[in-house]
């Protein structure tokens, strides 16, 4: 009997010591980009805020002399009522339905008669003129020509 003779190769494993190394610290090149970014959505809802309050601005210098001249209707119509039908309903009468909040409107009676009423408002920040007649009806005057004035925005404040 033979013996058979195995021999095993073993192959030496030799160990590699690692290489140190090097790393490299990623420089934030983004921080000027993110910075700009910041500064123009700083910028976007400065300009959307202040774009809101100048449109708020805007419709309330509109409707101002819209609300006066409802308030200066009314007004008239109660002191009919009360005075009678052929009593005029003057300026100094008008004034009077307004305190120190409404002195940026001028007002001014064209004609205090209940038959031929005919009040003109206008707002001191606008160059739109209004009027309201006898039937309760409001018109926007453009050089002259009268455009009813079917709806207006009033605020909160105004009511």
């Amino acid at each position: 009997m033979t013996k058979h003779v195995v021999k095993h190769i073993t192959r030496r494993r030799i160990k590699k010591k690692p290489e140190k190394k090097i790393r490299h610290v990623r420089k934030k090149n983004h921080s000027g980009f993110i910075r700009f970014l910041f500064l123009l959505v700083i910028i976007g809802i400065t300009w959307v805020v202040m774009n809101e309050q100048n449109v708020k601005g805007r419709k309330d210098i509109d409707s101002a002399p819209i609300w006066a001249l409802d308030k200066v209707y009314m007004g008239c119509k109660v002191f009919w009522l009360k005075q009678g039908p052929g009593k005029i309903c003057s300026q100094a009468i008008v004034d009077t339905f307004f305190g120190a909040k409404e002195k940026k409107i001028q007002i001014v009676v064209v004609n205090g008669m209940e038959q031929q009423f005919l009040v003109k408002a206008k707002h001191q920040g606008s160059s739109k003129s209004y009027q309201i007649n006898n039937k309760g009806i409001v018109y926007l005057d453009v050089k002259g020509c009268l455009v009813k004035v079917e709806e207006a925005v009033l605020t909160e404040e105004d009511f």
